[in-house]
């Protein structure tokens, strides 16, 4: 099964990595640890706690900041509007081109593609935009889209969510939003949401899993005792065990 860390703004999931994770635009001093009930849980990314669990608490590890802050990284690093916006405009004439290929093996999947180049043609980054904020608004990921898609007339968002997508394989975030980087997913995401959005590298599984230590000096200075003096101890009591019994 392995263990995901998350990268989410305002809870909303935009990238994962499996057993892994890249720091990204984070640095060690966002780091925090965090207690809270299980009935709080993000279930964008966590399965709902059961109902016999709802009033017990679960720790979470993550690094954070405030979207003002995130911009301006993002800002620093050469990610702003412009750039998100020649990133779509290439990923939409990709899109286009690949669709207009011929394909002689399905009239129905030929013609379905033909449509759905008119409709990226048709599209501009404030249409894709909308879409991306009732995606947000209403909780929808790639994974839920199946079940309420029905209750949905926009085109693009059937796009936007289409599992069997090809077009994007190169792209360094988890959503059908048409840019490139991880950096312009999150400049879109943050044009759609309020200036207090907290951006979240959330690495709980991780920690959980083993497979990073790179929260231990903050759980060691938290605790009432470090591990070498629990070692220490142990160790002391280990010798008097073994003394009484050569007495």
């Amino acid at each position: 099964m392995g263990s995901y860390a998350y990268i989410t703004i305002s809870g909303y999931p935009i990238s994962s990595t499996k057993n892994y994770y890249h720091r990204w635009c984070f640095r060690k001093n966002d780091r925090v640890i965090r207690v809270r009930g299980k009935s709080q849980r993000n279930t964008l990314i966590w399965c709902e706690a059961e109902p016999h669990e709802q009033h017990e608490e679960e720790t979470d590890y993550f690094y954070a900041v405030p979207g003002p802050v995130m911009k301006r990284r993002l800002e620093l690093a050469g990610f702003n509007h412009e750039t998100l916006e020649r990133e779509f405009n290439e990923c939409i004439a990709r899109r286009i081109e690949i669709l207009e290929e011929p394909f002689e093996h399905d009239d129905d999947w030929a013609e379905e593609r033909s449509t759905r180049a008119a409709i990226l043609r048709s599209s501009g980054l404030t249409d894709w935009l909308k879409c991306l904020k009732t995606a947000f608004d209403d909780s929808i990921t790639s994974w839920r889209w199946d079940e309420c898609k029905q209750n949905y007339a926009d085109p693009l968002l059937d796009i936007f969510f289409d599992s069997n997508a090809f077009w994007d394989e190169g792209t360094l975030h988890d959503t059908g939003f048409p840019c490139q980087t991880l950096e312009s997913m999150a400049v879109a995401m943050l044009e759609i949401l309020p200036t207090e959005a907290e951006c979240i590298l959330d690495v709980t599984a991780l920690i959980g899993g083993g497979w990073t230590d790179s929260f231990e000096d903050i759980i060691e200075y938290n605790k009432d005792c470090t591990t070498f003096y629990e070692v220490f101890a142990t160790s002391i009591l280990d010798t008097q065990s073994l003394l009484a019994l050569t007495l």
